[in-house]
This record gives C-alpha cells, sequence and structure tokens, in this order.
C-alpha cells in the first residue's frame, strides 16, 4: 500500500526525553500536594492513554491541578538541558524527496512543540497539530488531532500512517481508522496491544514506506 502522509507523534518518537528527567518533573509537581511517586508509575503515565484517570488513580491528586503546577517545571529551559533527538530522526527527510506528506500530531503544549521542531528542522513537516484542550482540541487517544492533521494534507485516513511511541497513540490511530506504526524502543512495555506495524525504530519505517536506503 502506498501511503501519501507520514504523521508522527513527537515526544518518544523524534526527540526523547529521559524518563529519569520525566520523574524530576512529576515528582517536583507532586511534592506541592506532599505526594511522591515511584517510576514505574512515572513510566506508566508517560506512556499510556488516559493520563487524567492514571493521576487520579497513580498520584492521587486532581488532575486539573496536576497539570496547572507541570507547567512550572516543564519548560523549555528544562527540555534545553535534557530533551535531544533520536538518532534516527534523518529518516524524516528521508520522505522528502518522495511524494509523501509529514505531519506532527502532539498534545505538548506549543512552546514545547516549537522547541522541539526547531531541534528537528521545520522544514521537515507540512502540516504541525499541537493537540490538547489548551489548543481546542481533544487530546489523544482521541482522534481529533490526527483527522486534523489530516484534513490539512488533504489525506484520507486510508492513505496515511500514523507513527508513535505509546499505547496512546495507537488508540487514536485506531479511531481515526487508520493504520499505526508503533515504535518499541524499549522504554515501555505495551501487553495486548496490536498495531498495524511494530517497528524497533525509525528505520523500520523505510520498507513500509517504501524508502529502501538513506538519501
Amino acid at each position: 500500500m502506498k501511503y501519501e502522509a507520514v504523521l508522527f507523534d513527537l515526544d518518544g518518537t523524534l526527540v526523547r526525553t529521559p524518563i529519569e528527567a520525566v520523574a524530576e518533573m512529576v515528582n517536583n509537581t507532586l511534592s506541592h500536594f506532599g505526594r511522591e511517586a515511584p517510576l514505574e508509575d512515572i513510566t506508566y503515565f508517560w506512556y499510556h492513554s488516559g493520563r487524567e484517570r492514571i493521576i487520579e488513580e497513580r498520584f492521587h491528586v486532581d488532575p486539573a491541578e496536576f497539570w496547572s503546577l507541570f507547567k512550572i517545571y516543564d519548560t523549555v529551559e528544562f527540555r534545553k538541558k535534557h530533551a535531544e533527538c533520536y538518532h534516527d530522526v534523518g529518516v524524516v527527510a528521508e520522505l522528502l524527496p518522495s511524494e509523501i506528506k509529514t505531519g506532527i500530531v502532539s498534545g505538548t503544549p506549543k512552546y514545547l512543540i516549537d522547541f522541539e521542531v526547531s531541534l528537528l528542522g521545520q522544514n521537515l513537516f507540512n502540516a504541525i497539530v499541537c493537540a490538547n484542550h489548551g489548543n481546542g482540541f481533544k487530546p489523544k487517544p482521541d482522534p481529533h488531532g490526527l483527522l486534523e492533521c489530516m484534513r490539512l494534507l488533504e489525506v484520507k485516513p486510508d492513505r496515511a500512517l500514523s507513527v508513535g511511541n505509546a499505547r496512546e497513540d495507537v488508540d487514536a490511530a485506531n479511531a481515526a481508522r487508520m493504520d499505526v506504526a508503533l515504535i518499541l524502543r524499549g522504554e515501555c512495555k505495551f501487553p495486548g496491544i496490536n498495531p498495524t506495524y511494530a517497528i524497533e525504530d525509525l528505520y523500520g519505517l523505510r520498507p513500509i514506506v517504501g524508502i529502501q536506503r538513506c538519501i
């Protein structure tokens, strides 16, 4: 099948923030409530669907209050110290000579998307959708952001491929009725999940989209 567009998640897919840095942000936030979470719960929170539910069940705090305080610590300055592009992001540039359009759909706040895209290169993407409540979108696992990105790219779901690293990416793609490639980078396990494709890194996209070698 020839795909006309590839829609990428951002955090954990193209840009890496170590889970230890995430844990620092989460526990700094939870300190306002007199709480602290183990790394296992923070990893589950970062990679699985339904973060509001996870915040309630595992952190035992109000999600709205949590997110309001989390923004204090999840800053561009903090990300600059810890975030980096994955070694395989050059695969995105390999799509440029083809007719395949590229997009980003991420629930990350826009100011962080702008920073992370600056690490990757703005010219690599035909459309960028900040899919969170603050930007008027229902976040993943809702398909709202994916559907909007496909609208901007003028591509139908059966001709687009979603690429992500978390359960919410698979759930959102399934809801959008599009194929999905789940990157299994070894940072979290997803038992019982069935993506269209399971790849170990972005190089695994080459045979899927028809790119056989690096440009």
